[in-house]
């Protein structure tokens, strides 16, 4: 059975922009003002681009800005009910492209990145589940002794800097054993 594709004014471009239940965009005709008259535009449908992700966004030109706008965020709004405020849309067959409304589903960061792992959409999804390494610091002078649950924990008590996490995987990496310390601890798994 082929569903009947329904058309909804995108909120905040009403009578310019609309979205349908099928994912495509459209920009409504109108006459518009050229600075030397009017212009009549005709009704066209909008290309999608991808992104790095893999979503499809389209161009809302907007006075005085361009607008991009993810278009599985425009179909969700328009389409399906958010009694729970969630911030997100997720794809529930797993496929960025495929902006359908029956495809998509409203959820918090938790419910999609579940969903990405159970999917096997997720790229660190061999690591979903297992435990995290203990990491061991041992003060190079003093020769104190602090255990943490995970290399971003230890990571966190030398600073809390993105490079810490970085220095300290190579601290304890065979691969650079030009490494040694970390603002003076050695670092070794527990």
């Amino acid at each position: 059975m082929k569903t009947e594709e329904v058309w909804k004014d995108i909120p905040g471009y009403e009578g310019f922009y609309q979205v349908s239940n099928m994912g495509r965009v459209k920009g409504l005709p109108r006459k518009v003002n050229n600075h030397t008259g009017f212009i009549q535009l005709k009704e066209r449908f909008l290309k999608g681009h991808p992104i790095t992700k893999g979503y499809i966004q389209v161009e809302l030109p907007s006075r005085p800005n361009r607008v991009m706008k993810l278009i599985h965020v425009l179909v969700a709004q328009c389409f399906i009910p958010n009694p729970n405020n969630y911030p997100q849309v997720n794809h529930i067959n797993g496929n960025k492209a495929d902006n359908r409304a029956d495809n998509l589903e409203w959820c918090d960061n938790s419910m999609n990145q579940l969903h990405a792992y159970a999917h096997g959409l997720n790229w660190r999804r061999e690591n979903a589940g297992k435990p995290k390494r203990r990491v061991r610091l041992i003060h190079s002078k003093s020769g104190d002794v602090l255990d943490f649950e995970s290399k971003a924990d230890a990571a966190r008590y030398l600073g809390g800097k993105r490079h810490h996490t970085t220095n300290l995987g190579k601290v304890l990496s065979p691969l650079y054993p030009e490494y040694k310390t970390i603002h003076g601890y050695y670092a070794e798994y527990i």
